[in-house]
């Protein structure tokens, strides 16, 4: 039989950059198909409650799709940590003098999947070392998109495994008037002066108008980085590595700004840090590109003196 053995005394050189990526964007490939494959025959479980009340469900193919996923990363890189969402997935590094995690969110929007929605849901994984997320990769399993970073790049990609990638640009030239902001909730739950805030221009506010959406907390947010909308809010939630650091991730590489919403009004920047623990942000959070950053605050003080 032939000998297609590895040598055991050669080294084959490190892992680089570009090598994560390839899997990071494989795993979430992998994980995006098995995803499709349950669509129409999913089997749904009740794992909690939801802060709103509604049940926190998981289904067969969060299941699925986290293995595939698991098991990729597991074979390529089995020292690094891993967090995930289901099961509480937990493996810690084992790298001597690095922390070094993926975290897996298997199926971000499983709400909207479970109720065969045609958009708004998929898998998502983050890279962290050291306290820095270094890699991202979010899949929308309808498009079969990929929003994208690796270890070392200075871009973001919006990509389709069978197409050429293309590298994300916010317009800096595009002011807030012309845009639209994004809630993932009707406006009426959040606080009076964030309701003065997001106005459309008609009824005497700053922006060109409001979309609501729900779904992928990734893929919503994805709206933001493509430039379909100009400014996201979100209300008090929690905080989790499969959630939080791959929006933290791509925000911060596109040169987005975090602000927290005061009780007074005043919106406070705050550079976010990737989780390990599961948390919470008990306030409001506008996410803004920096180029919009003093004409927002401007228009929030007319807000506050009006």
């Amino acid at each position: 039989m032939y000998n297609n053995s590895l040598p055991t005394t050669a080294g084959l050189g490190a892992v680089n950059d570009h090598i994560l990526g390839h899997i990071m964007r494989d795993a979430v490939i992998r994980g995006m198909d098995a995803i499709r494959q349950a669509r129409f025959e999913h089997v749904i479980s009740v794992k909690g409650s939801m802060p709103d009340g509604r049940p926190d469900i998981v289904t067969n193919a969060d299941v699925a799709a986290q293995a595939r996923i698991k098991k990729k990363l597991e074979q390529c890189f089995p020292d690094f940590g891993l967090i995930g969402e289901e099961a509480e997935l937990r493996k810690d590094c084992k790298l001597d003098g690095v922390d070094a995690f993926f975290t897996i969110d298997p199926l971000d929007g499983t709400q909207a999947f479970a109720r065969l929605q045609s958009h708004g849901f998929g898998p998502m994984i983050s890279l962290v070392i050291d306290g820095r997320v270094v890699g991202v990769c979010i899949g929308d399993a309808m498009t079969e998109e990929l929003y994208y970073y690796r270890p070392n790049s200075r871009h973001v990609h919006r990509l389709h495994h069978n197409e050429p990638a293309s590298t994300l640009h916010i317009d800096e030239h595009k002011s807030l008037s012309e845009q639209f902001v994004l809630l993932r909730s009707a406006p009426d739950y959040h606080s009076p002066f964030v309701q003065k805030l997001i106005r459309p221009r008609d009824h005497g506010g700053h922006f060109y108008g409001m979309n609501i959406t729900n779904g992928s907390i990734g893929l919503s947010t994805a709206r933001l980085w493509k430039g379909e909308v100009g400014m996201q809010v979100l209300l008090p939630s929690k905080l989790t590595p499969w959630d939080s650091n791959p929006i933290i991730g791509i925000s911060l590489m596109l040169g987005f700004v975090f602000l927290r919403v005061e009780a007074d009004g005043q919106l406070t920047p705050f550079e976010p840090t990737p989780v390990k623990e599961i948390g919470r942000w008990d306030f409001e959070t506008i996410i803004v590109h920096q180029s919009n950053l003093a004409a927002l605050q401007a228009w929030a003080e007319k807000c506050r003196t009006a």
